[in-house]
């Protein structure tokens, strides 16, 4: 063993590798998401994401978007450069246990305990082609560490 991260306060349900392998991402029934940079073996993120257990979380193949499902309903899409979340969908009746993007991107699929696979344009490529504010300080794969994250946490927008 390498590293052990043990900053969750309840079952950890999920845990993905970045795309360039610098950091995962981990979800959990404490209903929080938390990015770990690899290197660093520092948490780079957490979010305070759900209302209930995050069943799944899945990275965009560019690495800069994180897709969660959770007990709650919802799936959410979040900014891991600014640090936020940017989308809330609501499109199962019940929990949502899983979501993953498409190889490229342009795709995502989420299933829900209503025993039924959802497929979303994700619309996050054309984002991309637009202008990106640099905001220096950045990390393992270009995410940004959550403010006063030395030990802090960071508020999202719901």
């Amino acid at each position: 063993m390498i590293k052990s991260f043990d900053d969750h306060e309840n079952i950890i349900n999920s845990v993905r590798f970045h795309p360039d392998g610098t950091c995962i991402a981990s979800g959990s029934s404490d209903r929080s998401i938390k990015i770990w940079d690899l290197r660093s073996k520092r948490l780079l993120q957490h979010y305070d994401a759900h209302q209930e257990s995050v069943n799944q979380v899945a990275f965009h193949p560019n690495g800069r978007y994180l897709l969660s499902a959770s007990n709650d309903s919802t799936i959410k899409i979040w900014d891991l450069r600014q640090g936020h979340i940017l989308y809330t969908l609501y499109g199962h009746e019940g929990s949502s246990t899983a979501v993953n993007f498409s190889p490229c991107g342009d795709y995502f699929c989420s299933a829900g305990i209503d025993s039924v696979v959802m497929v979303w344009k994700s619309n996050l490529n054309e984002q991309d082609t637009e202008l990106i504010e640099d905001i220096g300080n950045t990390t393992s794969g270009g995410i940004a560490p959550s403010p006063g994250l030395n030990g802090g946490i960071t508020s999202n927008r719901k």
